[in-house]
């Protein structure tokens, strides 16, 4: 038994469902970016982000 088989035997069943459901969908989620082109965004700062949010309109 490894150590995770030994937390999760300990824990209630719920939060198993809960565990199971969050380790599908994290893995969900590297598998669909894995296979994602990488953007070059550029350089920027953190202001330059903020100026240019203050700038576009409001939806």
């Amino acid at each position: 038994m490894t150590e995770d088989d030994a937390t999760r035997s300990s824990l209630p069943v719920d939060d198993q469902d809960e565990e199971v459901r969050v380790t599908a969908a994290r893995r969900r989620l590297l598998d669909r970016l894995s296979r994602q082109d990488v953007v070059n965004a550029g350089r920027w700062t953190r202001d330059e982000l903020y100026e240019r949010g203050e700038r576009t309109p409001s939806t």
